[in-house]
């Protein structure tokens, strides 16, 4: 069993020589035991067989995951297998999209990045749970005190410095960790900067026409734009969501990009150079308007 990290998110990987479904499936319950029950149950399987040979029966298993809201998704690496596209449409309420087979190298990459994004809340479940608030303590990196060695209670070994849990002050190693004596929760900021954006996600970029133009290059990447004289020569062919002057304005700081950047900032970055550069620029019309930065996450 090994842990990775994808797109900020932690996944549980299992890699097995004969390709077992309900073994592999069977073993991530146990995991989600601690799951809130605002949360979500996610399985992620990577299939590059061409057959299941489960020991048992694959319908109970698919059964047991529908009564506890486990949510499979599986990214085939050949041919397509018929139970696990009937595995991912019953435990996603008949939604047959959560089970694709790679083409290359760069979709099986683009299907991978696909399932970093949380999935959406079933209202049924979203009604009779109820969030509630989740203590975390923010620890800082020290040294022990004179040049002196301490253990850690997560691992039991000695070393010179760690982070003290901010409830009953031991000592662990490394982090993100539960604290294993009192049971707190210790995370770094970065952790939580890491999935910020799906709580407030980048607004999309409006189309900028030949009337509208103020900047005669990008704000990101200092391309210049092109010209009306030049688009004239070029066949007018009329594209849906595409910019006929080639510009894309962001709502809130009014700084135009390229479709590149536009990309870029919404699918890598999740924020606005031109908000992120000048956050308190033009503050008064924004509060006018009722805008925020683009990405930024407002805390009461």
């Amino acid at each position: 069993m090994r842990w990775r990290c994808v797109g900020g998110r932690y996944c549980e990987f299992h890699p097995l020589a004969v390709e077992r479904t309900t073994r592999s499936v069977l073993t991530s319950p146990p995991t989600f035991s601690n799951t809130p029950s605002h949360g979500t149950r996610e399985v992620v399987i990577i299939y590059g067989a061409l057959l299941s040979a489960d020991p048992g029966d694959i319908h109970d298993t698919i059964a047991a995951l529908i009564q506890d809201h486990v949510r499979v998704s599986i990214i085939g690496l050949a041919a397509q297998v018929a139970i696990c596209a009937e595995l991912c449409r019953k435990t996603n309420s008949g939604d047959g999209s959560h089970y694709s087979v790679a083409r290359d190298d760069v979709h099986f990459e683009e299907l991978l990045l696909r399932k970093t994004t949380p999935p959406a809340t079933n209202r049924s479940r979203e009604q009779n749970n109820t969030s509630s608030l989740l203590q975390m303590g923010f620890p800082s990196r020290t040294l022990a005190p004179n040049g002196s060695v301490s253990y850690c209670v997560c691992h039991n070994k000695p070393i010179r410095e760690g982070y003290n849990c901010t409830r009953c002050s031991a000592r662990v190693c490394r982090l993100p960790v539960d604290c294993p004596c009192c049971g707190l929760t210790l995370i770094l900021s970065t952790h939580l900067a890491r999935s910020y954006h799906h709580l407030m996600p980048l607004k999309n970029f409006v189309e900028v026409a030949w009337k509208d133009i103020s900047s005669p290059s990008c704000y990101a990447c200092h391309v210049p734009f092109p010209t009306k004289e030049k688009e004239r020569e070029r066949e007018a062919v009329e594209v849906k969501g595409v910019s006929e002057s080639g510009r894309y304005k962001c709502t809130a700081c009014g700084s135009h990009f390229c479709i590149d950047c536009d990309v870029f900032c919404h699918a890598t970055i999740h924020n606005c150079p031109g908000c992120e550069a000048n956050p308190r620029a033009k503050p008064a019309a924004r509060e006018a308007n009722g805008e925020q930065i683009n990405g930024a996450m407002v805390i009461d």
